[in-house]
């Protein structure tokens, strides 16, 4: 048997429930652009803190509620 034809065998089984694969799909990579997105945040609100005592908080403070919606999401 051939792999195109095992394919389309399993697609024909799933095809009632292709809306549903295609949601889980879109999730899926809405949940990993989250996770990938998280460290870019932490790593600008790092950025934010240049030295002892020199440090922009409203800037940390507003990254800091970035990540926590995004965590929230995810």
């Amino acid at each position: 048997m051939k792999k195109s034809s095992t394919i389309l065998r399993v697609l024909k089984y799933l095809s009632p429930y292709m809306p549903y694969l295609v949601l889980t799909i879109v999730f899926s990579l809405i949940i990993v652009a989250g996770q990938l997105y998280i460290p870019i945040l932490q790593g600008n609100a790092i950025d934010e803190i240049i030295d002892a005592g020199k440090v922009d908080f409203a800037a940390v403070m507003k990254i800091s509620l970035i990540i926590l919606i995004t965590t929230g999401v995810v």
